[in-house]
């Protein structure tokens, strides 16, 4: 146990100097106003946001761009609540360009049968695509706009971030996303996309229509961004970006109980499995594996072996230390501070949780938006 403790520790902390160099090497990114416009058709696939949509459409009509220039495509899917009705009544009098149509399904995943739906009648060749439960900020089309003028990309990934709560949940939803967004950036840093968030995204429409869109894992309910992100940087391996603009951050919300998370979360992490990145693979079982280990030795050295309980705590806090230096790196660039004593309580709760996705995602199911998946 302790031998596999130092060399699991070792291996973690690879990861996480490949991932803090990699976001390092990753150039800021700047917007400029001044290049000529590229044609938008903003894609929301949506199903009962009643609750979130008006603050979304608003953040729509405040976006700092011709509105000429984009169009907006929102794709109901079997909404039980008013979620078209007040689409209707907050964007009648709106000078945004903008529809309703409903999802056309075709296989077992409802987000990638709405955005395979929109495309297909997207009057502009470049799609970008958010959720239905966020806020965009004003300057989202620029920072899109400027990346596709400077590096003629096939797709742009952006940045996104959960408000500042008083909330565990919430907390450990934004000590997660930090996470991720770091794993996010170090890859792109090394030119070898590991993550995105549909979120915050953009897209050819003519490489998505010559790749087949998700005509090959149709099958996975989840993943939309992260298998497009994957099909298209293994054609096009310099030709997806990061938008590493501080001003084009995407807020998501965050949901709001313990329950609601895990089945996010293991939806989530359904996909990962089925991406067949090795990067990422390898990444997934080695963090996976360091947080087992955190709770297999826990109970082992304070049943079995109390004598090594110090060694324990050793590799504890060299984690711990790791883990903060790479989760500070990324709260820089948060939009909001961060409550650092809610974050420690998230780490503690960490490897538990995480333990109980990984097992879930591989053998359960999840329920989400009032349907059921199964594995």
């Amino acid at each position: 146990m302790i031998y596999a403790g130092f060399i699991l520790i070792a291996l973690y902390g690879f990861v996480l100097l490949f991932l803090a160099i990699g976001n390092w090497r990753l150039k800021r990114s700047a917007s400029e106003k001044s290049l000529p416009f590229e044609h938008f058709s903003i894609i929301v696939p949506f199903r009962n946001e009643a609750e979130n949509l008006p603050a979304l459409l608003r953040s729509i009509s405040e976006i700092d761009y011709p509105l000429d220039k984009f169009e907006l495509i929102l794709v109901n899917d079997q909404s039980e609540d008013d979620s078209v009705q007040i689409i209707s009544q907050s964007l009648t009098h709106s000078p945004v360009s903008w529809k309703v149509i409903e999802n056309v399904r075709k296989s077992k995943s409802p987000k990638k049968d709405a955005i395979t739906t929109a495309v297909e009648i997207a009057s502009y060749q470049w799609i970008a695509t958010t959720d239905a439960d966020c806020l965009l900020p004003a300057n989202w089309l620029h920072g899109f706009n400027t990346i596709i003028h400077n590096h003629s990309p096939k797709m742009v990934c952006g940045p996104v971030a959960i408000p500042e709560s008083e909330d565990m949940v919430l907390a450990f939803q934004k000590f997660e996303t930090l996470s991720m967004q770091g794993v996010t950036k170090g890859g792109f840093g090394w030119n070898r996309p590991l993550l995105c968030n549909g979120a915050n995204l953009a897209f050819s429409k003519q490489v998505f229509r010559e790749l087949g869109g998700y005509a090959e894992n149709n099958h996975i309910a989840s993943g939309d961004d992260l298998f497009l992100l994957h099909k298209i940087s293994s054609q096009y391996p310099k030709y997806v970006i990061f938008n590493n603009d501080p001003r084009s951050v995407v807020q998501t919300k965050a949901v709001k109980s313990w329950d609601e998370m895990i089945s996010q979360r293991t939806r989530w992490a359904s996909k990962t499995t089925n991406v067949g990145s090795p990067h990422l693979t390898t990444i997934g079982i080695i963090v996976t594996l360091m947080n087992l280990w955190m709770l297999a030795g826990l109970v082992y050295f304070m049943i079995f072996n109390w004598d090594g309980i110090a060694v324990y705590l050793i590799i504890y806090m060299i984690k711990f230390f790791m883990d903060q230096v790479f989760i500070e790196e990324q709260v820089k660039y948060a939009p909001e501070k961060v409550n650092l004593e809610l974050f420690f309580f998230a780490y503690l709760l960490y490897p538990f949780i995480t333990t109980y996705i990984a097992f879930r995602s591989l053998f359960g199911g999840y329920t989400w938006k009032g349907r059921e998946f199964k594995r």
